[in-house]
């Protein structure tokens, strides 16, 4: 009977090891499956500077935007905001508020509509998709100076690019070394290539951010490292240079040159016309006539007399 029971608790102690095993492993693989979901089907990453504070960039897939609702930005474990989420394929950013300081972490909490969690991000994921493919930029380094050559697209982003900001060896919390727009406002040109020279750096750059705002200044999405889509500088002709050894730099708008109107030269009085001023001219004449006429007779009258 002891020798029974005996089996009968083994039985029951491997049984419930087996479920435990089991257990874990569903658990592993349904997070291993979300974590893919996510990482392939989301990308987004955060940036805290000195002009604009905490901003997060991001773009959902299909997969989230069918059943995600909500999104709730967590900074440093607190809630600090929460947006509705964008449609599918669209990069938004967005400025937390109330943030004044760089924050540790930074993490994405995707809520359905009845406010069930669907999926928690805990690291930035597949930050260079938040580059369209037509825009491409890169750069060179040569003692303190740098040369960010970038080409903006004429699609890919929620509306178009008015100013790049350039970041040197970025650290939170810094304000931009260099910011180029154009001197008049507006759009800055699509598919040519514009120079950005960045001069009295501290260091050599290793790395730059490179973050791309609209006309009201705020930020489009941004990029990090040496290059994104260089292909699409390299094969640019055309250039704009801006090489202006300053904080910021304005492109200067070309100004249209009027065409230029012959002169038309004054016509001439045909012949046996008067002039303008003849009949004056013609005047003056008879009365100088009459008087050497008059001062002639003059003359002759006294020469008889004597």
């Amino acid at each position: 009977m002891a020798l029974a029971k005996n089996r009968l608790s083994l039985l029951t102690v491997g049984s419930v090891r087996i479920i435990l095993v089991i257990s874990l492993l569903m658990t592993f693989f349904s997070w291993q499956k979300a974590s893919a979901l996510t990482a392939t089907d989301m990308s987004w990453s955060w940036t805290y500077d000195g002009e604009r504070g905490l901003q997060v960039v991001m773009v959902l897939g299909n997969t989230w935007t069918n059943s995600a609702s909500t999104i709730a930005i967590v900074v440093d474990g607190t809630a600090a905001e929460t947006i509705t989420a964008p449609a599918a394929g669209v990069i938004i950013a967005e400025k937390v508020e109330g943030i004044t300081t760089a924050p540790t972490t930074v993490l994405l909490n995707i809520f359905d509509g009845n406010g069930a969690l669907l999926d928690a991000t805990d690291e930035v994921q597949a930050a260079g998709d938040l580059v369209p493919a037509a825009l491409g930029w890169t750069s060179q380094a040569q003692g303190n100076k740098s040369l960010i050559q970038v080409v903006l697209p004429a699609s890919g982003l929620p509306t178009n690019v008015a100013a790049v900001e350039v970041y040197p060896n970025f650290t939170a919390g810094d304000s931009p070394k260099k910011t180029t727009k154009k001197s008049q406002g507006g759009d800055l040109p699509t598919g040519v290539v514009i120079d950005i020279l960045v001069t009295g750096l501290i260091a050599p750059a290793t790395s730059y951010r490179v973050q791309f705002l609209d006309n009201s200044g705020h930020l489009l999405t941004f990029s990090e490292g040496t290059s994104a889509n260089s292909s699409v500088v390299s094969s640019t002709t055309t250039r704009i240079p801006v090489v202006v050894e300053s904080s910021s730099s304005n492109i200067a708008v070309p100004i249209a040159t009027a065409t230029p109107v012959p002169a038309v030269a004054p016509s001439l009085p045909g012949t046996g016309d008067y002039t303008l001023g003849s009949g004056m001219i013609g005047a003056l004449m008879i009365i100088g006539s009459l008087i050497i006429l008059m001062g002639g007779t003059y003359v002759f009258t006294n020469r008889r007399t004597e």
